[in-house]
């Protein structure tokens, strides 16, 4: 109440002092809730992204904190993701993006993916495939993660992988990952060894 009377002796004092001084009168500033004006977003929970979502928007971001204010935000969870369209390169100290990126296996096939690019203050500096946790596309449009967890890939989700690549590990690993030119600052690149995950005491585990 006390900061709406003030608020409007002070638009009353600008408009005699404009007027004294044959200036327009400035608007009162708009009120919060006019902020959100735009309309909703195409919102993607992270299991569900395509590559065609990737070729059309390039960038994506954690709906999670940054867009805490939208009127649609009652609509995402932990797992939402929007297009970016500000542009890049995209900091990763902000909040989480998705950024398109190339793959390629050891034997020199390419194919699409996108990674999560990673703050450059964390893991001394060192790409952290627990953070920039690499994603590819299949030529059947399948999306094969290489990063676990604390859970161990089986041997059957390995073996279908290879299948459906026509390839042998040889022919896969080591895979060299890098988010396209100018999308991202931060650390963008790196090496997937193999299907990885972390085990308590033995640090990061490689299974081909």
């Amino acid at each position: 109440m006390k900061y709406t009377i003030v608020a409007a002796v002070i638009v009353v004092v600008l408009v005699l002092l404009s007027r004294l001084l044959g200036r327009k009168p400035p608007s009162p500033p708009k009120a919060e809730s006019q902020r959100n004006t735009g309309t909703k977003p195409a919102l993607r929970q992270f299991r569900d992204l395509r590559p065609e979502d990737f070729e059309k928007h390039p960038i994506w971001v954690h709906c999670h904190v940054i867009d805490y204010n939208e009127p649609w935000y009652g609509e995402t969870n932990e797992e939402t993701f929007r297009p970016w369209l500000k542009g890049g390169p995209v900091d990763p100290r902000e909040t989480m993006f998705l950024v398109a990126a190339s793959l390629r296996l050891a034997d020199g096939t390419e194919l699409p993916g996108f990674i999560t690019p990673q703050n450059p203050a964390e893991n001394k500096g060192e790409p952290d495939l627990g953070i920039i946790q690499p994603q590819v596309f299949l030529p059947s449009g399948k999306r094969v993660a290489f990063w676990f967890g604390i859970m161990t890939p089986r041997d059957d989700h390995i073996a279908g992988v290879y299948a459906a690549l026509g390839k042998t590990a040889a022919e896969v690993f080591p895979v060299s990952f890098a988010a396209k030119e100018g999308l991202a600052t931060g650390i963008t690149s790196g090496s997937i060894p193999g299907f990885c995950s972390r085990r308590l005491g033995k640090g990061v585990v490689v299974t081909k």
